[in-house]
């Protein structure tokens, strides 16, 4: 857990279930959600958590392509991280690099959205834009570099692997960079409808926003108190498409070009160094 979350009073417990259920499972994920505050910066993260982790990782799950237990909320059984010390290595690592080892070691991994965790975001907009820059980082370094491995055929090869890290790569990274040569497509061939154009696709984001909160609150713990965020859905058009953009957009660039992730500076410079000299 990090220093910041609270559990529900039953968190643990949920969290510990499914280790008793399937002996294969070598991690179980917590549902983190954003605690209720103030600012527009942790309202929108808010909306954002319940979409990404409490029904995203949920089809995740189910389709056995779960890939990162956040450190805001995991368990993990000791014998399974001991059994993929194999793994261990010197230099950054993050909640992804630990789920992909325990992946790699043949293990399953779950989420569990009974297992409700309250973490505070960045309540500014500087603050969240220096972590997720590191988050999408990560995604480079980890997924394009360390553990690119997945992605070819060797011994222990795994289709869930493989699909696993393509989604991840083509949604995020890939699908990121072509959303330009779309936007610029369309404001070069087709700028006479662009007064058509936006607010259309305007509407439609707004519109599929609500519908996904409404899906949101059948299942939810806290539906009563999500629906304040309601007033706040059209903003994540904007908070999306331009805010997290431009942070991944920079931090994907930054980090192919120059490696900026062994810069870091939560990060000892001895293990950055080293990483840099075993190449991951």
């Amino acid at each position: 857990m990090d220093a910041d979350c609270s559990f529900d009073h039953d968190a643990v417990e949920n969290i510990l279930i499914p280790f008793y259920l399937d002996e294969r499972i070598g991690g179980v994920g917590g549902n983190v959600k954003i605690r209720e505050s103030d600012t527009l910066c942790s309202k929108l993260q808010a909306i954002e958590y319940l979409k990404s982790i409490s029904v995203g990782r949920i089809v995740t799950s189910y389709l056995g392509i779960y890939r990162i237990i956040s450190g805001a909320f995991g368990a993990f059984p000791d014998g399974c991280v001991e059994a993929s010390r194999l793994l261990w290595d010197i230099g950054l690592s993050l909640d992804g690099d630990i789920t992909v080892k325990l992946r790699k070691s043949r293990y399953r991994i779950y989420f569990e959205p009974s297992a409700v965790c309250l973490t505070t975001g960045p309540k500014k907009f500087k603050v969240l834009w220096k972590q997720r820059s590191r988050w999408s980082r990560s995604i480079v370094r980890f997924r394009f570099r360390k553990h690119n491995d997945v992605l070819t055929p060797h011994q222990n090869f795994r289709w869930t692997d493989f699909i696993a890290f393509a989604e991840n790569m083509f949604y995020n990274v890939i699908l990121d960079f072509k959303w330009f040569i779309y936007f610029f497509d369309v404001a070069i061939h087709y700028s006479r409808f662009l007064t058509i154009i936006l607010p259309f696709n305007l509407i439609l984001y707004v519109i599929t926003g609500y519908l996904q909160m409404i899906a949101i609150a059948m299942f939810s713990e806290r539906a009563k108190e999500e629906r304040k965020l309601l007033p706040y859905v059209p903003l994540m058009v904007p908070y999306v498409a331009i805010f997290l953009r431009a942070c991944r957009t920079l931090a994907y660039i930054r980090e192919f070009l120059f490696k900026t992730s062994y810069q870091d500076p939560w990060n000892p410079q001895k293990s950055s160094h080293q990483a840099v000299i075993n190449g991951y």
